[in-house]
C-alpha cells in the first residue's frame, strides 16, 4: 500500500508529515521505533519527518511506514519553511489513521468482529475473540453485590404492602362500574350516633 497519508496544499510548496502512537511518541523512521520527541541522541524534526509528494494541482501523498505494528495512529502534517523540516513549523492538519500491520483501514475493518455465521458456527479461535479485561479489584461483583442487597429490599417492603393490599381486596366488590364496601366490612363502621337508624330533617320555609 501506499500514499495513504494526503493533503491538498499550495502547489510548489512542502509537506512533511509525522506520526504518532496513542502514548505521544513519535515515529523515528530510521530507527524504526517510536521515541519520546528528542529523545534519542538530540533528535529533532530532520529525523521524524516523512517529506510529501505533491503535483502540479497542490496533491500531496505520503506512504505511511509498512514496518509500523498494527493500531492506531495520529498524523500530523507540517509545512516546511526552510530546506529543511524544523521542530518550529507550521501545523497543517491532523488525522488517524488505522493500520492492521500490513495496509490502512476503517475502524471497523481494524476490530474484525466476527460474523453471525461465524458466532453461530463457533469457528473462530476463542482467542480472536475481543478480550476481557479481568476485573482484578473485584469492583463488578461489587457493585453486584450492592445491587443485589438493594433488590432485596425493595423484595421486603414489597411483601409487606402486598399483605396489606390482599386484606383490602377482601373488603370490596364491584358494583357496576364502581366498587363499593362489603356488608361485611361496614358491619363495625361508625353509626350516625343517634337513637336510631333513621335521621328526620325538619325544614320551615317561610312565605311573604
Amino acid at each position: 500500500m501506499a500514499d495513504e497519508i494526503q493533503a491538498d496544499y499550495i502547489p510548489g510548496g512542502t509537506l512533511d508529515h509525522y506520526a504518532k502512537d496513542v502514548s505521544g511518541d513519535t515515529w523515528y523512521p530510521t530507527g524504526q521505533v517510536f521515541e519520546v520527541w528528542g529523545g534519542g541522541a538530540g533528535r529533532d524534526a530532520t529525523d521524524y519527518a516523512v517529506a510529501m509528494v505533491g503535483d502540479a494541482g497542490g496533491n500531496f501523498v505520503g506512504d505511511f511506514d509498512v514496518n509500523t505494528s498494527a493500531g492506531h495512529y495520529y498524523i500530523t502534517t507540517k509545512i516546511r519553511a526552510g530546506a529543511n523540516a524544523a521542530d518550529g513549523d507550521t501545523v497543517y492538519g491532523n488525522g488517524v489513521l488505522w493500520w492492521n500491520g500490513t495496509a490502512e483501514v476503517t475502524q471497523v475493518e481494524y476490530y474484525d468482529g466476527p460474523t453471525n455465521a461465524e458466532m453461530e458456527a463457533r469457528t473462530i479461535l476463542s482467542a480472536s475473540y475481543n478480550t476481557v479485561v479481568p476485573d482484578a479489584a473485584g469492583t463488578a461483583a461489587g457493585l453486584h453485590s450492592t445491587t443485589d442487597g438493594l433488590i432485596n429490599t425493595v423484595d421486603t417492603v414489597v411483601d409487606a404492602i402486598k399483605v396489606t393490599t390482599d386484606k383490602f381486596e377482601g373488603m370490596i366488590v364491584i358494583d357496576g362500574a364502581v366498587y363499593q364496601y362489603t356488608a361485611n366490612a361496614l358491619e363495625l363502621a361508625p353509626s350516625s350516633g343517634g337513637s336510631g337508624d333513621t335521621i328526620n330533617w325538619t325544614v320551615q320555609v317561610t312565605i311573604s
